[in-house]
């Protein structure tokens, strides 16, 4: 993997609890594999990325249908880039998505 074009993106207007998500994600790639992913509302053009969002902040979620408290996690490409969403039926699943994520890493609380 490239370590080059890491970017974790938001949607431009999300909840205050989706960006802490980000900044959650953003401080554990760095702890865990020591380096720095970018938050942007913008996917880069090649490499990697992590998508956060709701139905209702993010248009690529908006014909998901999730439970206020549930979240999924999938993978999926778009052009060059390799995407893990992280959707939740609200900005307190989205966080719950993120540290479930981090868990899978071997990141117990």
């Amino acid at each position: 993997m490239s370590l080059e074009n890491i970017v974790i993106q938001i949607p431009r207007r999300c909840h205050r609890l989706e960006r802490r998500a980000a900044r959650e994600l953003q401080k554990y790639i760095r702890r865990l594999f020591g380096f720095e992913a970018r938050i942007s509302p913008d996917l880069p053009k090649r490499g990697h990325a992590f998508s956060l969002g709701t139905p209702d902040s993010h248009p690529e979620f908006d014909d998901i249908h999730i439970d206020p408290q549930g979240f999924k996690i999938a993978s999926r490409h778009w052009g060059n880039v390799h995407i893990c969403n992280v959707i939740g039926g609200s900005p307190e699943a989205v966080q719950w998505g993120i540290y479930a994520l981090i868990e899978q890493w071997g990141v117990h609380y």
